[in-house]
């Protein structure tokens, strides 16, 4: 898992059900312009507000169902860049623990 997280050329991260971050890999950080310390704990409309709205429904579903919600695009700005609107093709996976539980995405 630490190799994936140092290596993947794309963002990954873990949310918690309350909406914060758990981990973060770098190219992710990058793209939302803070540093991954700045992201741990923290809910991500303080991190990525104008995405919000549009991740937190999936999140909930995903929790909520325990299936992955694949291919989703979401289109917004980060921090690294203002006023530069984006598009990102997100997929959001349940992490279970061993009872079967949802408890990250």
């Amino acid at each position: 898992l630490e190799t994936i997280y140092r290596t993947a050329p794309i963002g990954l991260d873990l949310i918690d059900s309350e909406f914060r971050y758990i981990r973060i890999n770098d190219q992710l950080a990058a793209s939302n312009g803070l540093p991954i310390e700045a992201h741990i704990g923290r809910p991500i409309w303080e991190i990525v507000p104008d995405i919000a709205d549009q991740v937190i429904p999936i999140f909930q579903q995903v929790f909520a169902t325990g299936e992955p919600v694949l291919n989703i695009e979401v289109v917004g700005e980060t921090k690294s860049q203002p006023g530069v609107r984006r598009t990102w093709i997100n997929h959001f996976n349940p992490i279970k623990d061993t009872s079967g539980k949802t408890v990250a995405v």
